[in-house]
């Protein structure tokens, strides 16, 4: 903090003549990653459950599934991304991600309707990772700041694309996540 004080006492007279812009977004995720093959399909499929606390509310107690179904005996990838459903967090400690996702994909495939009931327990400790970045350019100055912390997750409950469900060794690992991140544009 002391670090930011201080730049933010450098830039106190650009500040007096110039267009200063804030963005800052606080949230939390719980995130498990998936993976099928069956034949010559195989899906990948990453479910992210959101929930923004301030700066955003476009996504917020949402579940996102992102993700590809591939064919690979023709070398064909076919990504997708969908969002809805239900999603709630308690910290660091558990959350919970419910409800249909319909993806639609960024080729010609038809939309992959997701069915999933998901709780979240963390596990282990919680890592923690802080960066920063200072820009100056000819038009202004950006002060960049991210702050991250995750926690390993057990997953129970069920999840299904298209009617097929993801066994237990499909699941590839979960996390939870809280993050602080915002940016300081002083423009002159």
């Amino acid at each position: 903090m002391r670090l930011m004080g201080a730049t933010l006492l450098f830039l106190a007279p650009a500040l007096v003549q110039a267009d200063v812009f804030h963005e800052h977004v606080q949230g939390a995720a719980a995130q498990a990653f998936y993976m099928h093959t069956d034949g010559c399909t195989a899906i990948t499929a990453i479910v992210t459950g959101l929930h923004a606390r301030s700066g955003s509310a476009d996504l917020t107690d949402v579940v996102v599934v992102s993700g590809s179904l591939d064919d690979i005996c023709l070398g064909e990838s076919h990504p997708f991304f969908g969002a809805g459903g239900s999603f709630s967090i308690n910290g660091m400690a558990s959350a919970h991600a419910s409800g249909t996702v319909v993806a639609t994909s960024f080729t010609d495939i038809p939309p992959i309707t997701f069915e999933l009931d998901l709780g979240f327990t963390g596990t282990g400790g919680v890592t923690r990772q802080a960066s920063s970045f200072r820009d100056t350019g000819a038009g202004g100055e950006t002060l960049s700041f991210l702050y991250d912390t995750f926690r390993a997750a057990n997953v129970s409950g069920s999840i299904s694309y298209d009617g097929t469900a993801f066994g237990a060794g499909d699941f590839g690992g979960a996390q939870l996540i809280n993050e602080v991140a915002g940016d300081l544009v002083v423009v002159h």
